[in-house]
């Protein structure tokens, strides 16, 4: 396996981790809310458990979601591994990331003028 690859699904798994258990988290403090006289609700430090599972579900269900959200490394379709993103003209020819459509494929769209970069010829 490459390493873009496996960095790709090890991103997809911890994004998967991170959301399933913020989301765990949330469950907990509901079910603090539901029952405020659960003596479990103080820590044994003396704070609030309510308070302290909701800071923890927020933060890991964003990062879960980034991570899952982030679009994934292809060098084959001309990424590199540039962190400002200026990829130029290779990056360029990918097209913009469009979600849906193709009956579940990637949809590459192409603006009027870039047919020539697909080797294609215009069709009208």
């Amino acid at each position: 396996m490459k390493p873009e690859a496996f960095l790709n699904v090890m991103a997809r798994i911890a994004g998967f981790w991170f959301t399933l258990i913020g989301f765990g988290f949330g469950a907990w403090s509901l079910y603090f809310v539901l029952h405020p006289d659960d003596p479990r609700r103080i820590t044994p430090d003396g704070s609030d458990g309510l308070v302290m599972n909701t800071q923890v579900t927020v933060i890991a269900v964003l990062i879960g979601a980034a991570l899952l959200s982030v679009r994934t490394y292809r060098p084959d379709l001309g990424d590199s591994r540039s962190l400002c993103g200026a990829n130029g003209p290779a990056r360029a020819a990918r097209g913009p990331l469009r979600m849906g459509g193709g009956g579940g494929r990637g949809v590459l769209v192409v603006e009027k003028g870039d047919e020539a970069a697909l080797g294609e010829a215009p069709s009208g």
